[in-house]
């Protein structure tokens, strides 16, 4: 029994190794492997980097940024980490304020990598306020910790051989009336593939 289990052990070895003698000539990689070669024959290394921006403006304005940094262990799936930063200013109550957060995400990539059904977890500390709503004074600034899950569809647009700009349309599962993000929440950005 330990021979012929070392024999097919073996015969995997065998057949997973690919041994190519060539001469001076190049090559070509097989499909499965140029994944990891862009059109010039440069070698990738299946990183990614971008994020996001957000911006809205009027009596509630916030401008915010959410760097991402992704890995693809396979050709249809990318995970990562990324971060936020956003300031808003609420003009009624002359009120601002800064939240800063993490996140881990995973997104597979369906039909020709472009459909993506996302996936995160994301910790925000923000800054809420207590406010008389008759004379519009701030009462009381309490900083608050939010746990969201994000999970939903989005479209990738490759730009060039590199780039690909994305739209997510996420909901967060662990809404509350306390929660940051409200169900839907659709992010717009770009990123590089290296």
């Amino acid at each position: 029994m330990k021979k012929i289990f070392l024999l097919v052990l073996l015969g995997i070895i065998l057949c997973s190794t690919n041994y190519t003698f060539a001469q001076d000539e190049d090559v070509p990689l097989p499909k499965s492997l140029q994944k990891y070669q862009d059109r010039n024959g440069k070698k990738k290394l299946n990183l990614t980097a971008g994020g996001s921006f957000e911006a809205q403006f009027g009596s509630y304005t916030a401008l915010g940024l959410s760097p991402i940094l992704g890995y693809y262990p396979t050709k249809w799936l990318l995970v990562g980490i990324g971060g936020t930063y956003m300031f808003s200013f609420v003009a009624p109550l002359n009120y601002s304020s800064h939240a800063f957060g993490a996140s881990l995400f995973a997104e597979g990539l369906i039909w020709e990598q472009r459909i993506i059904a996302h996936i995160s977890y994301e910790y925000l500390n923000f800054e809420d306020a207590e406010y008389d709503p008759i004379t519009l004074q701030i009462t009381k600034r309490i900083r608050k910790n939010d746990h969201s899950l994000l999970i939903g569809p989005g479209y990738r647009q490759p730009i060039s051989d590199n780039i690909n700009i994305y739209l997510l349309c996420l909901f967060n599962i662990f809404q509350t009336s306390e929660s940051f993000y409200s169900n839907p929440t659709f992010r717009i950005g770009i990123t590089y593939d290296f």
